[in-house]
């Protein structure tokens, strides 16, 4: 008789151990400190009350870079030469990085801005103010800062020449300053995982250094729709793994601060299951909105996709999920006043989604990117603002001109500005400016003292750990065994 009710205890015992090998490690929960962003419960708290994030693309591209050539010389107004760290005066649009506040050096003719892409961000903040916007996500940050350059280079790191650099600070210091958190990039493509491990951790460390500590930061953002799903890239994961867990690292030791971190990948549902499972992101970041004005089944699922559905994912997994970009693709956005709510009903769909995981979404995009070199004639005019030309009050050139530094005109297009500003849908409020707690008819949740979990250590933690727990579980069932024939025999 004991034999019988043992065997169940062992066969319970046996089947615990062996899931225990294949659950994702979790932290050990601890009170979180002034400062960190902390995911729990499937939410994200800033300053210890519920975020939700109503964002927008922002890659303020000036008409200047018409004029850029693919070596990156020449451009006009703040897309002019600038003196960079190699001692070569390049356009200062030529990486993209919009979001330097360096000034132009005195050794430059005329000097140029004392904050380069200042006057661009005061531009364009009240603007965004006004649509609701509480989050802002960059593309593009250039590792080699001011700060780097001005500590490395007695050392000759990557060749510099110069103490010069991109200066981010003035940025995120505007941003906060006009209530913007910013999700910051850290990787915009697969470039950085091509360098050695020592070049890819100062590069990550110099921008950790730079900007890590600063309240507009709410999450670091490593790669945008990196290719998991080539064959080429089998180590891929593992490789990003590795980088996230620095990152995580690096910051709290230098800034004694937890920042959540997050890779967006392109909308492939067959994949979603696996990198839920995989990936070892804190926020799960689907660029997943341009699916015609609504989510479709991103939450319920998709059975002939093989996709379980983020309303699963994110209940079993515990990661919230941010709809990394949507918008709607079409030519010279005629979809605006052919659908004028199409904002609107996929705006519903993001605030349904937050009892399943949903944390908010981000708008593709600011403005219309006109110049986007390669991009298809759907992808060029996705935003709530176009640029025109500005004319200088003072030298009478315009800003497309080269050394003419005023920022060029933001116009707000009609249908989709007003959309997002104060549309509706069947009567009722849903846009940027909507009250998300009053729509969700509840308030904002408040941060627990001690966190479910503050960041989850990677997934290769617990394959490094798996051949441990199966040995630790044989020898469990091992003993049983032997203490259960002790038992048959009395």
């Amino acid at each position: 008789m004991r034999r019988f009710q043992l065997l169940p205890i062992l066969a319970a015992l046996f089947g615990t151990t062996i899931l225990a090998c294949f659950a994702k490690p979790t932290a050990m929960p601890r009170p979180y400190r002034t400062g960190d962003i902390v995911i729990d419960d499937r939410k994200i708290f800033v300053d210890g009350q519920e975020f939700f994030f109503k964002g927008i693309a922002y890659n303020p591209v000036p008409l200047g870079y018409r004029s850029v050539d693919q070596d990156g010389w020449n451009g006009g107004g703040f897309c002019s030469a600038k003196k960079n760290a190699w001692g070569e005066f390049k356009s200062a649009c030529f990486d993209s990085d919009f979001f330097d506040g360096s000034d132009g050096g005195l050794d430059r003719q005329p000097t140029g801005p004392v904050s380069w892409f200042k006057d661009v961000w005061e531009r364009d903040f009240p603007i965004m103010k006004k649509l609701g916007v509480n989050v802002l996500r960059l593309y593009n940050a250039n590792p080699t800062t001011l700060l780097a350059t001005q500590q490395l280079l007695s050392q000759g790191w990557n060749g510099i020449k110069e103490a010069r650099g991109k200066d981010h600070r003035p940025f995120m210091d505007a941003a906060h300053a006009a209530g913007f958190k910013v999700m910051f990039p850290l990787l915009s493509d697969e470039s950085l995982l091509n360098d050695t491990d020592a070049m890819a951790s100062q590069k990550l460390r110099n921008l950790i250094d730079e900007v890590g500590g600063h309240p507009a930061l709410i999450l670091w953002v490593f790669g945008n729709e990196l290719d998991f799903a080539s064959p080429k890239n089998v180590q891929l994961r593992s490789q990003l793994n590795a980088k996230m867990k620095f990152i995580r690292e690096y910051t709290l030791a230098k800034w004694n601060r937890v920042v959540p971190v997050t890779s967006c990948v392109i909308d492939i549902p067959v994949l979603y299951d696996a990198l839920v499972e995989t990936l070892d992101v804190d926020i799960f970041c689907p660029n997943a909105g341009y699916r015609g004005g609504s989510l479709t089944d991103l939450f319920s699922g998709n059975a002939s996709q093989r996709f379980s559905g983020f309303r699963k994912l994110s209940g079993e997994s515990g990661l919230p999920v941010l709809i990394g970009e949507m918008g709607f693709l079409s030519v010279n956005d005629s979809i605006n006043a052919i659908q004028p709510t199409w904002f609107n009903r996929l705006w519903k769909d993001v605030l349904d989604s937050v009892p399943d995981g949903g944390v908010g979404g981000i708008l593709f995009e600011y403005n219309d990117e006109i110049y986007k070199r390669n991009a298809p004639r759907d992808q060029t005019h996705l935003g709530v603002v176009q640029f025109s030309p500005a004319k200088d009050p003072v030298g009478g050139g315009l800003s497309v001109d080269e050394n003419v530094f005023v920022p060029d005109l933001a116009i707000e297009k009609p249908i989709i500005f007003a959309a997002v500003r104060n549309g509706t849908l069947n009567g009722q409020s849903v846009n940027f400016n909507t009250d998300t707690w009053k729509y969700l008819n509840r308030q904002p949740a408040s941060l627990r003292q001690t966190p479910t979990a503050v960041q989850q250590p990677p997934q290769s933690t617990a394959s490094n750990n798996f051949g441990l727990k199966w040995l630790f579980s044989a020898g469990i069932v091992w003993g049983c065994l032997i203490t259960s024939n002790y038992f048959w025999e009395v």
